[in-house]
């Protein structure tokens, strides 16, 4: 994959030595030390919005909630109407 991208950041004389030093462990470039860690980061972010975890009598509640019927909610259904007619403007 090309990688036309870049990032620039400042660090102090400290951070830098402790990346320099946790790339060398693993036997990485700094770059490359850098661009997994700020991934696996971002990565674990995002994970904890996307992805959540149920069990026992949570994951009962969630699954009865997901199984009554739909109710029909006239305003809500006239405001996604109304959302709809604007986007498309």
């Amino acid at each position: 994959m090309a990688k036309d991208e870049r990032l620039h950041v400042r660090l102090t004389k400290e951070q830098m030595d402790l990346i320099r030093s946790a790339a060398e462990v693993e036997h990485r470039t700094v770059s490359d030390f850098a661009v997994t860690a700020l991934s696996d980061r971002a990565n674990d972010v995002l994970a904890d919005q996307r992805v959540f975890e149920l069990t026992g009598s949570r994951w009962d509640e969630l699954v009865a909630v997901l199984d009554r019927p739909a109710t029909v909610r006239p305003q809500l259904a006239e405001s996604l109407r109304l959302h709809a007619k604007y986007i498309r403007q």
